[in-house]
């Protein structure tokens, strides 16, 4: 199946989940979550388009702050231009929707070095069993992969275990190290 055609089913199949699975499986991933990501860690994490059904990480983000309280969040602002996603520290009382919709830090922002991250909570669609995504098409998370330091654990979060097969993949193609769903973690060997 071709990355377009993945794209266009795991969206569908998304969609189709009630609100409650939804909501059940963000807090379910929030747990498993929380047995890898340590307290003092220093989180980037996408916020969710709900138009689009994503994860809710804002139930991801408080629980995990709740066990957690010395975890350092951080987010993006996406480039519509350039293709890039500054990073800024989050403040979840501190955000309005850009004009795609998509939940971003609001002034004033305090900006956030990326090789100072540990962990990228990613968005997806689905990925493969090597930990190659499908996202959205555009490519932001790749590059901003390319960005972050090499230790720095890449996290998928869906509601979808991943394929047991490989997708195709192009040269910009970064892989994660890790997938978390209502099933579990699962960890990928480079």
């Amino acid at each position: 199946m071709t990355k377009s055609n993945l794209r266009k089913r795991y969206k569908q199949l998304r969609k189709a989940l009630t609100f409650s699975e939804r909501e059940t499986a963000a807090q379910t991933i929030a747990e498993h979550l929380a047995i890898i990501i340590p307290d003092g860690a220093v989180v980037h994490c996408f916020l969710p388009i709900k138009n689009l059904f994503e994860v809710d990480t804002f139930i991801i983000i408080n629980a995990l702050t709740n066990l957690k309280p010395d975890i350092r969040w951080a987010s993006s602002i996406s480039d519509f231009d350039s293709l890039t996603m500054p990073c800024y520290a989050l403040d979840l009382n501190n955000i309005s929707n850009n004009a795609y919709n998509i939940p971003e830090p609001a002034e004033p922002l305090s900006k956030i070095d990326p090789n100072s991250i540990d962990f990228v909570i990613t968005p997806l669609l689905v990925c493969d069993s090597k930990g190659y995504r499908v996202g959205y098409g555009k490519g932001f998370y790749d590059r901003f992969f390319a960005t972050i330091s090499p230790t720095c654990k890449k996290i998928g979060v869906n509601y979808f275990p991943p394929l047991q097969h490989t997708i195709d993949i192009n040269a910009f193609d970064i892989a994660l190290n890790m997938h978390a769903s209502p099933e579990g973690i699962t960890t990928f060997t480079p």
